[in-house]
């Protein structure tokens, strides 16, 4: 009898930092979040999984003189370095999550392309999975191990 009673302990303690076990949880995954997020962007589109469309031109496609520079003729936002290097993913609740760069290009892409931060709803089930995946098999480990 004493095992399950152990169990129902465990159980109780993780329930009662249900909240807190889920962040923790979900920050472990920040890097496959932000990895969906630079994938969508690379793949020339934004947060909604809508093409890229600047703002200013109202097209999905560079400027001929600017594609033939870069060798692209969509904008994907690839940048080598300090953009997506730079991004960073926070928890303000077990609910919501916040996805940006500290890099001084976000106010000019984001002005340019609108909403390019977040995972897209065609990533989203991918991404509640491998979440509620690692939360259970987190409660698994805390309450049977």
């Amino acid at each position: 009898m004493s095992i399950i009673f152990d169990i129902q302990k465990k159980s109780n303690q993780y329930m009662t930092a249900f909240k807190d076990n889920v962040i923790r949880v979900i920050e472990s995954n920040k890097n496959i979040m932000l990895n969906m997020n630079k994938s969508q962007m690379l793949g020339s589109l934004d947060a909604m999984d809508k093409s890229l469309i600047h703002s200013r031109t109202k097209s999905p496609l560079l400027s001929k003189a600017y594609a033939k520079r870069k060798g692209k003729s969509k904008p994907n936002l690839f940048d080598r370095g300090d953009f997506q290097g730079g991004m960073i993913f926070t928890i303000p609740t077990e609910k919501d999550y916040i996805i940006t760069s500290n890099d001084p290009k976000v106010n000019f892409l984001v002005g340019n392309y609108g909403s390019i931060f977040g995972v897209s709803p065609k990533n989203q089930p991918k991404a509640k999975e491998k979440n509620n995946h690692d939360i259970i098999e987190d409660y698994r480990k805390s309450v049977f191990q």
